[in-house]
């Protein structure tokens, strides 16, 4: 039978499920109390180990199949012999805008420009390139309230913020090319709900904006 989804797919929002690292064993209990994959076949957790050991430069698998530095995700930061994973800090904001999507349109797009080659990284927000292009672009301070994370969190808050698509990306069906100048912008994670808080009624940035603005002035 075959698999609803990718397993590296699986794998990474077990993971993001439980913190960001784990043992094999709770990645395995994860992935069975999520209910998504089949696990019928009786070898699904040799499965999950080689995929782990495929897209980490700790292992030689990594090596043998010639992997490059974008599926590098995962690494063992008590040896290989702890049987612990856990995903690589460079991944760890665009993980944020991962949980994102996921609160925003309740799942994952899979896939990669126009359906080209399916994996892990989706060529929309997933992609990390596009989320450094689009801070860089566009700063880290909040585009619908201003809000500064350094400024109230200090060096922990430092170049934290959330990527938001400015059209849905349920949406961006196809191969599709994103610009982040235009087709994305910066929002502090409460904004960023707000805009998504009903999905039938979407904020623009400017709708977000004005809204802030008038509660604002109201309050003061």
């Amino acid at each position: 039978m075959p698999q609803p989804r990718l397993w590296i797919n699986e794998i990474i929002d077990a993971l993001i499920d439980l913190g960001g690292e784990g043992t094999l064993k709770a990645i395995y209990e994860q992935i069975s109390k999520r209910g998504i994959m089949n696990l019928e076949h009786a070898h699904w957790q040799a499965t999950v180990r080689r995929t782990i050991e495929q897209h980490s430069s700790d292992t030689k698998s990594f090596h043998t199949i010639k992997n490059s530095d974008e599926d590098d995700i995962f690494y063992a930061p008590k040896g290989l012999s702890a049987g612990h994973w856990a995903i690589r800090k460079r991944y760890l904001d665009t993980l944020t805008d991962l949980i994102a999507i996921k609160v925003e349109e309740g799942n994952i797009i899979e896939g990669y420009e126009g359906g080209k080659k399916q994996r892990y990284v989706n060529i929309y927000e997933r992609d990390a390139t596009l989320r450094k292009q689009a801070v860089k672009i566009h700063g880290t301070i909040c585009k619908g309230c201003d809000f500064d994370f350094e400024f109230y969190y200090g060096p922990r808050g430092a170049g934290y913020i959330e990527v938001h698509h400015l059209r849905p990306i349920s949406s961006l069906g196809g191969s599709v090319t994103i610009n982040p100048k235009t087709d994305m912008t910066v929002l502090c994670s409460n904004c960023h709900r707000m805009v998504h808080r009903y999905p039938d009624s979407i904020l623009s940035l400017e709708e977000l904006r004005g809204l802030v603005s008038t509660h604002r002035k109201r309050n003061n």
